[in-house]
């Protein structure tokens, strides 16, 4: 008998049940799974180190500190970012490459396009010139690194013959209309 014979006839003695008055038997819950510990999730023991391995770390701990000065520290700030597509931890950055008088620039002409009159004004002011900002950096980065055109690969011998007579790929188009 396959599975759908077997469900039929189940099914078959439920119908049966219900119409003798007989109560339907209860289903019974699944056992719960087994959880089973890899050995990498033992715990270690720790062992104790000894006095001149303390020593040594604590002295190596004094050379790894961190940056020093000002512009050190506003260089290692930069270290997680990996491409400045998007706010960083929900804050707007500027890249070093970047201009930021004309991020000021573009602000005061938003300013002064729209004169922003109440505080939720000037907040949507600040976003709308943040976006603006990032989606010419998202162009820029799109025009510099992918728009170039590949190198130019060997033709395999199959194709030697008919490679000249084929027309060229056109490239990708990077106009990209953007509407607010």
């Amino acid at each position: 008998m396959n599975r759908k014979e077997r469900r039929a006839a189940a099914h078959k003695e439920l119908k049966l049940a219900r119409k003798a008055g007989f109560p339907t038997p209860i289903p019974t819950p699944a056992p719960e799974p087994t959880v089973v510990a890899l050995a990498s999730e033992t715990p270690k023991p720790v062992t104790p180190i000894s006095d001149a391995q303390l020593n040594a770390n604590r002295a190596n701990a004094r050379h790894s500190t961190g940056p020093k000065t000002e512009t050190g520290r506003a260089i290692s700030s930069q270290n997680r970012t990996a491409h400045g597509l998007a706010r960083h931890n929900g804050t707007f950055v500027l890249l070093s490459t970047e201009d930021p008088d004309g991020f000021e620039a573009l602000k005061a002409s938003l300013v002064a396009e729209h004169q922003p009159s109440t505080e939720t004004a000037t907040i949507l002011i600040n976003s709308m010139a943040e976006s603006h900002w990032l989606a010419n950096r998202a162009q820029t980065l799109q025009n510099t690194c992918l728009d170039r055109k590949p190198a130019k690969l060997p033709t395999p011998r199959s194709s030697r013959s008919t490679s000249a007579t084929k027309p060229p790929t056109p490239a990708l188009s990077t106009n990209v209309s953007m509407t607010w």
